[in-house]
């Protein structure tokens, strides 16, 4: 009949209301007494990873890349390679990089989609499957 969330909002199964946890909601003194009963919600399960959730990820690993190079973010790193001068080595290979793991990231894409391979059960295992950044000396 009730089914947990990632948050403390609880999900009525019967018609799929959001219930928020909120001791004046009338739902919600309806779902604690349900188990003060003795009945159990259904477990939450996190959903299927996508290939959306991959992609936010990467960009955020792109960024945080970059950022620790004291770029803004990976644009800004990346487009170092375009132009010579002193952060011209450093952008060649944040580009190279992260073009690489972007051509990974769809040919991991290309398998799961033909039953090849299994989508990654997480974020975190689908990034551990790109290649490290290696900064030029």
């Amino acid at each position: 009949m009730y089914q947990l969330t990632k948050t403390s909002s609880i999900i009525r199964t019967t018609d799929g209301a959001c219930i928020p946890n909120d001791q004046a909601n009338s739902d919600y003194a309806a779902y604690i007494a349900w188990v003060a009963a003795g009945n159990t919600p259904e477990p939450y399960i996190e959903p299927p990873l996508t290939p959306a959730d991959i992609s936010t990820a990467m960009d955020k690993l792109f960024d945080t890349t970059a950022q620790s190079r004291h770029y803004d973010n990976r644009i800004t790193c990346a487009m170092r390679a375009g132009y010579p001068g002193p952060f011209h080595a450093e952008g060649v290979a944040f580009a190279t990089w992260m073009d690489t793991q972007n051509a990974k990231a769809y040919a991991m894409l290309a398998q799961v989609q033909a039953g090849t391979m299994a989508m990654p059960a997480t974020v975190e295992a689908a990034l551990d499957l790109l290649d490290p950044m290696v900064w030029p000396a």
